[in-house]
C-alpha cells in the first residue's frame, strides 16, 4: 500500500475516532497535504464490523459528486458513515472492530441508452452507477456486483434503492449514470 492510501486510510480513521469519542466534526489541514488532497473528488467511506464470518457492513455513507477538496470529502463521508441511519450510531467499544474502505469516484457520466431493453448488457460489472428519476436516486458502488451479479436483478435493486418501481429502468424519463472507484481498504488480521 503506497503513501497516498496510508493517509486516506488515516483521514478517515482519525475522522471516525473523533466524531465517535467527542462528536468532533475534524478534517485534515489541507495545506498539510498533498497536492492531490485539495482537488474535489466524490467519495464514499464504507464501514465493516470484524464478525466470525469474516464482515458485515456498518454504515456507508457518501457524496457522488467532488463537493469537497479530497481530504475534506473523506473526513466528512467517514463521519456520516459512523451515523448511516440504518444503522445504530457507531459506538466506542466498536471502533477496535471496524475496518475502513473508502471509494474515490471519477465524475459520474450519463449514459446515452436508445434502446432500453439492451441497458443490462451495457453495463461494465467493474463500475458503479447511479438511477435518478425526478427527486429519487439511489447509487450502487462497483463493489454491489459482488452481491448482485445478474444485470437486471443490480437494475431493479437500484431503482428500489431509489425509492423507484424496480422496473423504472426501462423508462426514458430514468437517468443513469456510470463512474468508476479507485477502492482502497484496510486490511484484516489473521487471528491467532
Amino acid at each position: 500500500m503506497g503513501e497516498f492510501e496510508k493517509m486516506v486510510l488515516e483521514i478517515a480513521k482519525k475522522s471516525i475516532e473523533e466524531w465517535v469519542r467527542n462528536k468532533n466534526l475534524w478534517e485534515p489541514e489541507l495545506s498539510a497535504l498533498e497536492k492531490e488532497f485539495s482537488i474535489p473528488k466524490g467519495v464514499f467511506v464504507t464501514i465493516y464490523k470484524k464478525t466470525s464470518q469474516g464482515k458485515e457492513l456498518r454504515g456507508c455513507i457518501g457524496f457522488p459528486y467532488p463537493l469537497y477538496p479530497l481530504g475534506r470529502a473523506v473526513a466528512r463521508a467517514a463521519k456520516e458513515a459512523c451515523e448511516d441511519p440504518r444503522f445504530p450510531p457507531l459506538s466506542e467499544e466498536e471502533l477496535k472492530e471496524i475496518k475502513i474502505e473508502v471509494s474515490i469516484l471519477s465524475e459520474p457520466k450519463k449514459l446515452e441508452v436508445k434502446n432500453r431493453a439492451k441497458l443490462p448488457e451495457m453495463l461494465d460489472k467493474s463500475k458503479g452507477y447511479i438511477i435518478k428519476r425526478g427527486f429519487n436516486s439511489g447509487l450502487f458502488l462497483p463493489q454491489v456486483w459482488k452481491e448482485l451479479s445478474d444485470p437486471e436483478e443490480f437494475l431493479a435493486n437500484l431503482c428500489f434503492k431509489a425509492g423507484l418501481p424496480p422496473d423504472s429502468w426501462l423508462d426514458p424519463k430514468t437517468e443513469i449514470y456510470e463512474f468508476e472507484a479507485k477502492i482502497i481498504c484496510e486490511k484484516y488480521e489473521s487471528s491467532k
